[in-house]
């Protein structure tokens, strides 16, 4: 027996060792030809030539330059768990990919399938795309899964720009991280709203344990981030969003409206929002530089079953959907914690709260509220409606200048839904605002040097960090 399993563990170490000694590194340079051997000296012209001979464990090298519109670049094999195959710029940032999509044109609705998307991951798992600057493709990078068992995809140190529809586009694929990226949308088309450029930045359909860390999203998108139909175990941290032209975070999007036991969108389930920075434009636009753009809805949990918010910092918003910083629409769901975020300097809105819990809210599952700092709020720090027997725990929170307001008026009746009734305290722990450019590599300085003013100091009346409520 010991000797069958010394000849399995023999076998399974020279087969990896095979992968990993037989493991090519091909070149791809504008000074070379699709007819060379893919070497360093004679490296490919094209990125879909060298990415289509290549196996498990190998890695492609793009030098540096314009490589203009090179469309449907696809990876024909998949890499293994321990031996991805790796696609790189050679240094991040130097090769860059841009499409026909005219500027102010959301779309290239002329464009097949095929030719809307840069790179084009369809039934491949095990890869990493690593340092492309992509720009007007209808798809910036497309991870597609046909059966539901594609995994293990990262996309990191890459820089989508205005692409018309997705930056980059998940569905059906496991284990997908989006690490270090950059997405701007700095068009203003002529049709606003709806219509903006680079609709989403990452998006997520029937995807489990979706990942985005560390990235910075800027402008005009309608949802940076959205996990929508049927994902799970979706985490979105330590990212900074500037002046969002809608959502920052869309925790369980796409509910439909009058749904039926057979005609409804799935829920999502276990999303988390954790440590991220969501702020106003610094006023760098390149389509007008002066103007500030205001996030209008920072997060939102809806269309989920269980989610956590929490470590957040969020700033400065207006949101002319008139809801708050968080809000929970009335599809959540399950075990919902909203926990040390903080909400600060809302604009002087009817609507522009903190905790906004919408119409038809439902939820069986009692909802934690605790830890969270209120500044400058200028509307209210909780807005509750209550349509349902909902039971809301309040601890430790803390507001100043900030009012708080419930639409119902019957004391006695909310009184019985809240474990501990809101109250707050008046106090100006900071006095000014913080408007220092944002350290995209250094998140964890950044965000110090952000939340830090919020926080109560050692000698604070309010010690521990909050008012415990009675």
């Amino acid at each position: 027996m010991r000797k069958t399993k010394l000849l399995i563990s023999i076998f399974f170490m020279s087969f990896f060792l095979s992968v990993s000694l037989f493991a090519e590194t091909y070149y791809v340079s504008l000074n070379g030809n699709d007819s060379n051997n893919g070497s360093k000296q004679n490296p490919f012209r094209t990125i879909k030539k060298g990415v289509s001979i290549l196996v498990a464990g190998d890695t492609l090298i793009v030098h540096a330059g314009n490589y203009g519109y090179e469309y449907d670049i696809r990876i024909k094999n998949s890499g293994m768990l321990n031996n991805p195959i790796v696609v790189k710029a050679e240094k991040k940032g130097t090769v860059i990919l841009n499409g026909p999509r005219k500027p102010n044109e959301v779309e290239r609705a002329d464009l097949g399938e095929e030719k809307g998307a840069c790179f084009n991951n369809l039934d491949i798992s095990n890869i990493v795309i690593d340092g492309f600057k992509i720009s007007n493709y209808s798809v910036g990078i497309a991870n597609i899964g046909v059966d539901g068992k594609q995994e293990n995809i990262t996309i990191k140190n890459c820089e989508l720009h205005n692409n018309g529809s997705d930056g980059v586009e998940n569905y059906k694929v496991n284990n997908v991280l989006v690490s270090n990226c950059t997405f701007i949308s700095d068009e203003l088309p002529d049709r606003r709203g709806w219509n903006a450029i680079q609709d989403y930045g990452v998006n997520f359909y029937y995807c489990n344990n979706g990942v985005v860390e560390y990235s910075y999203f800027y402008g005009e998108h309608n949802q940076c981030v959205s996990f929508k139909e049927g994902d799970t175990n979706g985490v979105i941290r330590k990212n900074i969003f500037e002046g969002v032209g809608h959502f920052a975070i869309f925790l369980g999007q796409n509910r439909l409206q009058n749904e039926t036991e057979t005609n409804k969108n799935p829920t999502c389930k276990n999303l988390v929002a954790e440590y991220n920075i969501i702020r106003p434009s610094n006023g760098i636009n390149q389509a007008e530089p002066k103007r500030k753009i205001r996030t209008k809805t920072p997060i939102v949990i809806d269309n989920t079953d269980g989610a956590k918010v929490n470590y957040n910092y969020i700033e400065g918003f207006d949101d002319a959907n008139k809801t708050c910083g968080i809000n929970i629409f009335n599809e959540a769901r399950g075990d919902i914690e909203i926990s040390n975020n903080i909400v600060a300097f809302a604009v002087d809105n009817l609507m522009s709260g903190g905790v906004f819990q919408d119409w038809g809210f439902e939820n069986k599952t009692d909802v934690e509220i605790h830890h969270n700092t209120f500044y400058k709020v200028t509307a209210d720090f909780i807005n509750l409606r209550h349509e349902a027997d909902i039971i809301w725990h309040f601890k430790k929170n803390l507001a100043w200048k900030t009012p708080f307001y419930e639409s119902n008026t019957d004391f006695e009746y909310n009184k019985a839904n809240y474990r501990c009734y809101p109250q707050f305290i008046n106090g100006d722990p900071i006095q000014q605002v913080i408007v220092s450019k944002p350290v995209q590599h250094n998140f964890d300085a950044y965000y110090k040097k952000l939340t830090e003013p919020f926080r109560l100091k050692p000698d604070s009346p309010a010690k521990g960090y909050g008012v415990e409520f009675n």
